[in-house]
């Protein structure tokens, strides 16, 4: 597709938001003029994220915001742009942002892709193994090229119900329609509860989970 785009003259953008955490990418054999994510999909903090590009991309492109080191030189009459990548980050910068940020990628960087698929594989399927002995859920996340994800709901109960009790037990989901809104319409139900794991996420947290959706299923069912 990619190709595609750049014979017929187009600049290609990639959102990695979804792939970072699952593939790395080689930018030197990715086809885009432009590959992005947001940090936190990597672990890291929320409110930063990465804008990869070809230099005389980025060149082109004009700053929406002006101030601190991204100018150059001012006057009462003009004013110049610095060089990149000072020229696109106006203001002051998102300094405890980038610091966690290259934190969880020094973190990642440790580790293979190949062990942390596998690692995920091994959270997941305990997971999924569990669940089969909670009656009532629907779970909507196959485990084949599972990036970590589990959405699920419990039948006949509003997924935010289910949530606040889980969260109640320090279990951190989210609850909602997660972008999809077309999708849970077709479904017909309100959204879903969704479980994320992590590199940094131990079996017996996910036992853990399990034992908070145990009595979080009694509590409704009574």
């Amino acid at each position: 597709m990619l190709l595609l785009a750049k014979a017929a003259g187009a600049i290609t953008i990639v959102d990695g938001a979804q792939g970072i955490a699952w593939e790395k990418p080689d930018m030197q054999q990715l086809a885009a003029d432009f590959y992005c994510f947001s940090g936190h999909k990597l672990y890291g903090p929320t409110g930063i994220g990465v804008l990869y590009g070809k230099r005389t991309l980025l060149e082109q492109l004009t700053p929406i915001f002006g101030g601190g080191e991204m100018i150059d030189h001012v006057s009462f009459t003009s004013s110049s742009f610095n060089s990149l990548p000072a020229r696109l980050e106006a203001g002051t910068p998102h300094i405890a942002g980038a610091i966690g940020l290259a934190a969880a990628i020094r973190f990642l960087s440790q580790f293979d892709v190949t062990q942390i698929k596998s690692y995920k594989r091994l959270l997941l399927n305990t997971f999924h193994n569990g669940l089969q002995r909670l009656p009532g859920i629907t779970v909507f996340s196959p485990l084949h090229d599972n990036a970590g994800i589990v959405t699920l709901n419990l039948q006949g109960e509003h997924p935010a119900d289910l949530a606040a009790l889980l969260n109640e037990q320090q279990i951190a989901v989210r609850a909602g329609k997660h972008c999809a809104m077309p999708l849970f319409e077709l479904l017909a139900t309100a959204g879903a509860v969704r479980f994320s794991f992590a590199p940094y996420n131990h079996i017996s947290e996910v036992e853990q989970c399990l034992n908070a959706l145990t009595q979080a299923v009694e509590i409704l069912a009574s």
